[in-house]
Formats: structure tokens, sequence, C-alpha cells
């Protein structure tokens, strides 16, 4: 049988108090699924279509649970959720791209904010306060472009949840868009880690090559490195964030909520928080030390460790509402 069945029957029996008449009822649909895709299959059936098709048949459970004598497990009074139109799919996923492309946008406006004040704060006080001053406006205009971006994606927050659900015979047609954005996603993270490392050697050469006054231009021309890198970081993986998230709908609207709050809860976001503070550790480094030479090395490391930041923070979140639904579902039995 489909991984993907599989998967979506089990996640249907997730929120059920753990009883013998629930794990028998789990037992029986995953054999009524397997029979019915093993005859769609023979009869000629594709695996995606026999996937869709039994879906269809059987991911209501609220339809099925009085054939499956559970209903009072399921609850036979709560609403079921609202299935989503293709077209509101489309809509919301749409504006989940367009989010993660501003949030994306931010964080390197931020970065290249750092990258002119680097590369004017030796030249005078004037060129200096035009750089701070441009560091400043790309420090709101960047916060402003993360938060208003985070906030385009939450209507990926109605998905999975008591409000609205992807139909069952959408699922396999997002299924190859999910692949593709996994792609994506790999060569946007290798891509963009490769590019801030290989930026490091700016800095590096140009002291060898160009007068002492032109070093900090190649701290710079790093900086630079790292928005592009960090762009492509934060966008694939926030594009595959949101395709994960439509194709995956067995998952708990608390693990759903807990998983989108990484990136848009109700706190702000990670990249809105991660970023000020990296801007804050570098003008404190620089003013208070004179260590305009040497602070900008905050910033490859930074964006080398924001993926990193972003995975353990969702992880985190993940496992505490693992537990705390755990506990739940105790006190439910």
């Amino acid at each position: 049988m489909s991984d993907v069945i599989r998967t979506y029957i089990s996640g249907l029996f997730t929120d059920l108090p753990q009883t013998p008449e629930v794990e028998r009822a789990r037992t029986e649909l995953l054999q009524m699924s397997e029979d019915k895709y093993q005859q769609l299959r023979a009869d000629g059936s594709s695996d995606a279509e026999a996937t869709g098709r039994v879906i269809t048949e059987f991911g209501n459970l609220d339809e099925l649970a009085d054939d499956l004598g559970i209903r009072d497990a399921v609850g036979g009074e709560e609403t079921a959720p609202l299935a989503l139109t293709e077209q509101e799919i489309d809509t919301i996923l749409e504006r989940s791209l367009r989010g993660a492309r501003l949030v994306a946008a931010g964080v390197g406006i931020i970065i290249l904010g750092v990258a002119l004040l680097v590369a004017l704060v030796d030249r005078g006080p004037v060129p200096f306060v035009i750089g701070m001053v441009g560091m400043l406006v790309a420090i709101a205009s960047g916060v402003g472009s993360i938060i208003f971006g985070a906030s385009m994606r939450r209507g990926l927050e109605r998905i999975g949840s008591a409000d609205a659900r992807v139909p069952a015979e959408i699922l396999p047609k997002l299924r190859p868009a999910l692949e593709r954005a996994e792609q994506r996603r790999t060569i946007g993270i290798v891509a963009g880690v490769a590019l801030i490392i290989l930026g490091v050697a700016f800095p590096i050469v140009v002291p060898l090559l160009a007068p002492e006054r032109w070093v900090l231009l190649g701290a710079s021309a790093l900086l630079v490195c790292t928005a592009i890198g960090v762009y492509a970081i934060v966008s694939s993986t926030m594009r595959h964030g949101a395709y994960e998230t439509l194709t995956t709908p067995w998952r708990t609207h608390l693990d759903q909520a807990q998983e989108d709050e990484s990136w848009s809860g109700p706190g702000g976001t990670v990249a809105a928080v991660y970023w000020p503070v990296a801007v804050l550790v570098f003008l404190s480094w620089s003013f208070i030390w004179d260590a305009w030479d040497r602070s900008w090395i905050v910033w490859p490391i930074a964006g080398v460790a924001f993926p990193v930041v972003v995975l353990i923070t969702r992880q985190i979140t993940l496992a505490r509402g693992t537990s705390d639904t755990t506990s739940g579902r105790t006190g439910r039995s």
C-alpha cells in the first residue's frame, strides 16, 4: 500500500483516545484501504490515481465513524473542517510564496544596509553619517518586509486546523510540487552557504592587492555575498515549508500551528528577531571596542547559523507540542 495512504489513515486517529476500539477501527480502516488500493491497481489505475481515490473514499473519519463503531470517540457534534477549493488553495499558496520572498528580501536588505555602513565607515564623517542613516533605513525597511511577509503566510495556519483542510483528491496533484520544492531547498541551502564561504575570500584577498584604505571594502563585498546567500537559504526553505504544509494534512493542528510559528507566530518570526539581534551585536562590538575592521565577521557566521537556529527552534516547539498532546491523550483515555 502507498506510504501516503498509510500515513494519512494513521494520522486520522492521532487525536483520538488510545482505546482498544479505536485501535481496532484503525486496523480495520487500514485493511479496507489496502484492499481498495490493490483492487484499483489491479484494474490498471496508476499509483497516484489509486492513492487519490482511496483517500477520497476513506479519508473522512467523521463519515466512517458510525460504520467503524467509534462515533463517541470521534465526537459527532463537532463541525467538520471546511474543504478548501483548488482556487482557494492556489491563492493561499501564491500569498505564502510571495511572503517567503518578502521575508528573504527583508533579511537581505538588512545585511546590505550593514554592508553600506562598513564600506563608508572609514571615509570621513560625512560618508560615515550617510552609511549610518542608510543602514538604519535598511533595518527599518527589512524588518517591515519580514513582518509583512510573515503575515501573508498566515493562511497556511488554516490548513489542517478545525477551520479548513485540503481535500484528499487534491493531495496527489501537490506532491510533485513538494518534490520540486525539496530539490530547490537543497540547492538553495548549498548555494547560499557556499556563496557565504566563498565571500570570505574578499576580506582576505583585498588587503593583499589594494591599498590599506580599501580593506573594509573587502568586508563589505563579503556582506553582499552573505545577503545573497541568506536570501537563497531563507526563500528556498520557506517555499518548501509552504508546500510541506499543504501536502501533510494528517498532522495535528497543534503541530501545524507550532511549526508555522517558527516563521509567523504571534510574537513575530525567527527572522524578525534574529537579524535585529545580529545588528545589535555588530554595532555594540563596533562602537564599544572600535572594531570596525573585524566586527563584520558577525554576518557570515550569522548567515550560516540562521537555518540551524530555525531548525532547532522548530524541533523544540514540535517536541514540546508532542509532549503536551500526548499528555492530553492520556488524560482523555
